[in-house]
């Protein structure tokens, strides 16, 4: 019985040292001027893993009229984002430019994210990017977040 009541207590304490990951999703959105973003953040426990973001940009807002004007535009949109972990797509309708982007935080060097102004030099040397802290400055930037 002593021993049943040992393998038992050793079992409770190796299941109980084992939290389960928690998945975590956001989706923020932020409408300024007419421009319209929506950010997707997935995470594991606080460690972002990845975010995709889709910018929506209205043609009008730039006086871009034709599809010389909207090329140039695109191409400048573009330009300096081609990074290891940094996935670019881009699609124009009549009226708006749309642009995504995905970061793969687990590919994605922190040197290039600051350089790129989406995290702070002083975050650089972090290991993980902080899905909480992330949350918190979006929405001190006017982002609402579900």
């Amino acid at each position: 019985m002593k021993k049943m009541l040992c393998v038992l207590m050793a079992v409770l304490l190796m299941m109980s040292g084992c939290a389960k990951d928690e998945e975590n999703k956001a989706v923020c959105k932020l409408e300024t001027d007419g421009i319209v973003e929506e950010m997707t953040l997935n995470a594991l426990n606080d460690q972002v893993l990845k975010t995709t973001s889709v910018m929506r940009l209205p043609f009008a807002m730039y006086e871009i009229e034709t599809e010389e004007e909207k090329a140039l535009f695109t191409e400048q949109m573009i330009s300096g984002l081609e990074y290891d972990g940094i996935t670019v797509e881009t699609k124009s309708t009549e009226d708006e430019f749309v642009l995504e982007m995905t970061v793969d935080y687990e590919t994605v060097s922190f040197e290039d994210l600051v350089l790129l102004g989406m995290i702070a030099s002083e975050e650089a040397d972090s290991e993980i990017v902080s899905f909480e802290k992330t949350l918190e400055s979006l929405k001190s930037s006017g982002y609402s977040c579900e």
